[in-house]
């Protein structure tokens, strides 16, 4: 076989192997001046011709002139990592990645790639290949291809300009660009320093969208650039993580974590829903491994759930907990229970058993006890008059004031019933309510759950349908529909 002949075979299988990878060959332009003989008198990146022209406001500024191209490179690295830390460190690592990966040939001409869709050509001059990329298929293969008679015909600004232009580009086709005009826009961006100028977070990550990246930053997190949600004022309020990062918490330590993401106005993280990693916290003296975990807009512990139902000591009480929230201030504002007793102690010295979830007033007194799955007899040991018993099935919600007295007590219809003995005249029996409320710890009226007959003081009887209210007076008598 001839060497020709081997040759051919050769760069038909590479072609045909390099099609069929996640990206084919792309590559950066320049706008290249020769004179009649082909000597080339001036040569610039397309992107800093194209916005010089195109945006006359462009004034292309990475450093003086005695800046070297890598030097220049970090100038835009560097004004990208204000919005893009994590993008901005990808790149240094590809630019980096780019020179030991690249070879420059002299004496050539690069085959021209037609995915720059430029709209217009300096007259005098040519739109030339300055540089290829492509996925090396054997031992020894360069991933980037210069044209080294243009490479030394630019100055140190181009130079940057077309390292910049190669790695982002690269990003942008490894996830399915297929020409370069967002890129050359970026790169020029980055290049006179104005990246805030597309206006705000949400035009940002549209840029990057337009360019087919799948992520890109938001209050210094990677996240998934189609799962961010916006609030009325526009600002991202919560996307889903990345990639598993170190995310900035608002105690200023950072946190190892995945999963789902959410931020208050100020930018600070709000919420925390991991998918495989456990926030660890400390809350109360004690650390947990929180499944999930938010703050309050200063940056305070506000709640969390926390992982394998952990005992907590408090106020010399042990209990089996499956989250807490706290106030602002660090006072408990609830406790979610696992059917384990938080037993509380009124200042009367009356005592209810929560067993679903114990709430509490910013004094630290209970507001609200809900329990579940049995009676609670403790509720008869406070001091109620006409000696009122109470008989809870599945779950009930036990309201107090915060003078810790009872004043209300209420079930769902599909949790389970309340049943209350009162003395109602010839009528004494049980009959159910959904909810009781209490005025100045006496009965004052409730909600049937079934309609029922019932006597009066006086003898008279008078018929109720579910869901009517009755009162009663301070003896427990029936006074009248209201």
């Amino acid at each position: 076989m001839s060497l020709r002949v081997l040759l051919k075979s050769l760069f038909i299988l590479v072609s045909t192997s390099a099609n069929a990878g996640t990206w084919s060959s792309g590559g950066g332009n320049a706008v290249v001046c020769r004179n009649p003989q082909g000597a080339i008198l001036s040569a610039e990146v397309l992107d800093f011709y194209e916005a010089r022209l195109m945006r006359s406001q462009f004034q292309i500024n990475l450093g003086p002139t005695t800046a070297s191209f890598f030097e220049k490179v970090e100038t835009a690295f560097s004004r990208l990592q204000v919005l893009n830390p994590h993008r901005a460190n990808q790149y240094r690592q590809d630019a980096a990645k780019l020179l030991n990966t690249a070879t420059f040939v002299s004496g050539v001409q690069l085959i021209e790639i037609p995915d720059s869709h430029h709209l217009f050509i300096p007259t005098g001059c040519k739109i030339e290949q300055a540089a290829v990329q492509q996925i090396p298929q054997f031992p020894g293969d360069f991933e980037y291809i210069f044209n080294e008679d243009i490479w030394n015909a630019m100055d140190s600004t181009s130079q940057a300009g077309l390292i910049v232009h190669e790695v982002v580009y690269r990003d942008g086709r490894a996830n399915g660009a297929t020409d370069s005009t967002v890129a050359r826009y970026l790169n020029s961006l980055m290049a006179v320093n104005e990246l805030r100028s597309v206006g705000g977070i949400e035009n940002w990550l549209k840029l990057l969208a337009a360019l087919k990246l799948k992520s890109g930053d938001v209050f210094g997190v990677d996240v998934i650039l189609s799962s961010v949600k916006f609030s009325s004022a526009n600002v991202p309020k919560e996307a889903l993580l990345a990639q598993t990062q170190d995310v900035l918490m608002p105690n200023g330590m950072t946190r190892e974590t995945d999963g789902k993401i959410k931020w208050h106005p100020n930018g600070k993280v709000a919420e925390l829903t991991p998918d495989t990693k456990k926030i660890k916290w400390s809350v109360l003296g004690q650390n947990f491994d929180f499944t999930k975990v938010s703050f309050h807009e200063s940056g305070a512990f506000a709640s969390g759930l926390v992982h394998g139902y952990p005992k907590l000591t408090y106020k010399g009480q042990e209990f089996v907990i499956a989250g807490l929230a706290l106030f602002e201030d660090g006072v408990v504002q609830s406790f979610d229970l696992t059917d384990d007793f938080f037993v509380y102690i009124s200042r009367d010295n009356q005592t209810l058993n929560c067993t679903i979830e114990a709430v509490f007033y910013p004094s630290g007194l209970l507001k609200e006890c809900k329990v579940r799955n049995r009676p609670v007899e403790s509720i008869s040991e406070i001091q109620l008059p006409n000696k009122y018993d109470f008989s809870f099935v599945g779950a009930a919600t036990v309201k107090l004031d915060i003078r810790g007295r009872i004043v209300e007590i209420s079930s769902s219809a599909t949790a389970g019933k309340v049943g209350g003995k009162y003395y109602l005249g010839s009528h004494n029996g049980w009959i159910e309510l959904d909810y009781l409320v209490f005025k100045d710890s006496y009965l004052s009226y409730g909600k049937l759950r079934w309609g029922v007959t019932l006597s009066y003081e006086d003898g008279r009887k008078y018929s109720y349908q579910s869901g009517s209210r009755i009162f009663f007076d301070k003896n427990g008598w029936v006074v009248d529909e209201k």
